[in-house]
């Protein structure tokens, strides 16, 4: 299917094959064998697999890309922002 505006869930979106999203996504995982336009924010994690393509930025503390995927802009891995870096002391 083919999906215009954001969206936002604190569970697991998984996106097949032949789905194409255009928006901002805010999830808890992502699971994206399709096409994905705009942002995204996976809280846990975020998987790119054979034959995905993400056109935008992509941030996530854990983030796996398969041989075959594409991401076209920004990934940034690590502590989410905003959140309390633990391994940095405190001021």
């Amino acid at each position: 299917g083919h999906v215009i505006g954001p969206i936002e869930t604190q569970g697991e979106l998984v996106v097949g094959p032949a789905a194409h999203l255009v928006g901002r996504l805010k999830v808890g995982a992502l699971e994206l064998a399709g096409e994905a336009e705009g942002d995204v924010v996976a809280d846990r994690w975020a998987a790119l697999h054979e034959g995905a393509t993400l056109r935008g930025t992509l941030e996530s503390p854990r983030v796996r890309i398969a041989d075959g995927a594409r991401l076209d802009g920004v990934c940034r891995v690590g502590p989410l922002r905003g959140e309390a870096d633990t391994a940095s002391p405190s001021p």
